[in-house]
């Protein structure tokens, strides 16, 4: 019609450009920029706010544990929204069932209170569930999962599905953060070897020792007095002597008893003997002071006769 309406006015359309023709194509040009645009940055804004909403991130604790044959582990699931509001997740991680085994799932002090999925065996875990509106926000705990020791040792790692999701409160989309999964290692050591038993001696009887032979004390023999010679007192000046200086025989007896008294500590034959010899000494002693006596008398004698002469 346009063409006809070009012809009729004798404007060919191959010879000069309609301008109506012109204006038509300028407008439906501009209609599917638009359109582009608009679809263009639509979808710009729709990858900006995904890649900015996956802020949550799922991990273990403890990260690392050790355990030995035969005992078990509770390893729990943790959950962090990093700021955004979350309702539902869905925990999904393998395990190697040729080291560990999974003995069950624990939801005590979960943050979720609908559970979809609690199972765990085969080496995968699944536990998803969720909170209704407004959700819930930060670090909280998902369940625990108890593991034992198969082996003796090895390494068992468990790690997060790529099926596992944290969905957002609001718009229902998956905010977790796949770089910030986190993974735990269970290290099963060597079972400490049990040592059989000692088998307990029999005690061992002491030799009843013989009592040591206590020596019969024998006699001492006294030796045979022998008579001492009689000293030859060597000549004295004459010095008459006082009578008050003259050592009476008493005197002389007096220190007897007490030098009789050192030796009660001795048997009874060397106290005799002893005895026998102090009387001895005792004796002479008397005899050399009255010979002492009679020279000195004898020599005053001899002096007075010798005084007396003309």
């Amino acid at each position: 019609m346009i063409s006809a309406f070009c012809f009729l006015s004798g404007q060919g359309s191959r010879s000069l450009p309609c301008n109506v023709s012109r204006i038509i194509h300028m407008q439906y040009r501009v209609k599917n920029l638009s359109i582009i645009s608009f679809l263009s940055v639509l979808v710009l804004l729709v990858f900006a706010q995904e890649a900015q909403a996956q802020t949550a991130s799922l991990y273990f604790s403890p990260a690392t544990a050790t355990i030995k044959q035969g005992e078990t582990v509770w390893i729990t699931v943790m959950v962090n929204t990093g700021g955004e509001a979350a309702n539902a997740v869905a925990a999904y991680f393998s395990y190697p069932q040729n080291i560990v085994e999974a003995v069950s799932v624990d939801k005590t002090g979960s943050i979720m209170t609908l559970f979809a999925e609690e199972s765990a065996g085969s080496g995968i875990v699944q536990i998803s569930g969720g909170r209704p509106t407004p959700g819930f926000t930060g670090v909280q705990k998902i369940a625990s999962v108890g593991f034992r020791a198969k082996t003796s040792s090895g390494l068992a790692t468990l790690a997060f599905s790529p099926d596992a999701a944290v969905l957002s409160n609001s718009t229902n989309q998956n905010i977790l953060n796949r770089s910030l999964l986190g993974m735990s290692v269970i290290t099963v050591s060597p079972a400490a070897s049990v040592s059989a038993p000692s088998v307990p001696q029999s005690p061992v009887v002491p030799k009843q020792s013989t009592p040591p032979v206590v020596p019969t004390p024998q006699t001492p023999t006294l030796p045979t007095p022998t008579s001492t010679p009689t000293p030859t007192p060597s000549p004295v000046p004459l010095t008459p002597l006082p009578p008050e200086q003259t050592p009476s025989v008493a005197e002389i007896e007096t220190p007897l008893p007490e030098a009789k008294k050192s030796f009660l500590g001795m048997s009874q034959p060397l106290l005799i003997f002893v005895s026998v010899l102090d009387a001895i000494v005792v004796i002479l002693l008397v005899l050399a002071y009255v010979l002492y006596r009679k020279r000195q008398i004898s020599k005053m004698n001899k002096q007075d006769q010798y005084t007396a002469r003309p």
